[in-house]
């Protein structure tokens, strides 16, 4: 009598590009681009953008749906607004929803703004 073990399947990380070819930027659906994708812990999203007209930053979900940067996420070693053009978000803990928003102008209010879920 032999017993197979097989081990879990490893998951790699992986970084993606907001947006795809179109960046971050005004204009462009969010909502569709997260909708086929599965996002995990380790994974990373790298926000391209004109930095003299755009910026990101992570906010709670109040700050997502009133469009109000004030409701920064902190993270570690980094300032609250990202505006270099090439920001790269690696996901941290807990689970569910995180969400992104330009900190720029009317930016938000045009829709420059994400939410996806990490499971």
């Amino acid at each position: 009598f032999m017993l197979s073990v097989q081990s879990p399947p490893v998951y790699t990380p992986r970084e993606y590009t907001v947006g795809d070819d179109q960046g971050w930027a005004p204009g462009v659906n969010y909502s569709q681009w997260t909708a086929n994708k599965n996002f995990y812990f380790g994974d990373s999203f790298r926000f391209l953008f004109n930095a003299s007209e755009h910026s990101v930053v992570e906010v709670w979900e109040p700050g997502y749906q009133l469009c109000n940067e004030s409701y920064f996420l902190p993270v570690l070693g980094l300032p609250t607004r990202q505006d270099d053009g090439r920001t790269l978000f690696k996901v941290v803990p807990p689970q569910g929803m995180h969400y992104y928003t330009s900190g720029n102008g009317n930016d938000c209010q045009s829709g420059l703004k994400m939410a996806l879920e990490i499971k």
